[in-house]
């Protein structure tokens, strides 16, 4: 899985799971998960939490 925050950040899978984002960010294995997902996702638009709270918007994310 990679994605693209509205700020340009691209995070993709991680080794230890999660994703890793190139500002050095980290999003949880947890925040990805269909419920989690579900649950940050408010009119179209998915934000969910870094690991140190602070939210992103993604703008594109790619599964596979």
């Amino acid at each position: 899985m990679s994605l693209t925050t509205a700020d340009g950040v691209v995070c993709a899978a991680a080794d230890g799971g999660g994703l890793s984002c190139d500002d050095g960010t980290m999003i949880s294995t947890d925040a990805v998960t269909p419920s989690a997902v579900a649950a940050t996702t408010v009119q179209g638009v998915w934000t969910p939490r870094t690991t140190d709270g602070a939210p992103v918007r993604v703008v594109s994310a790619v599964r596979g």
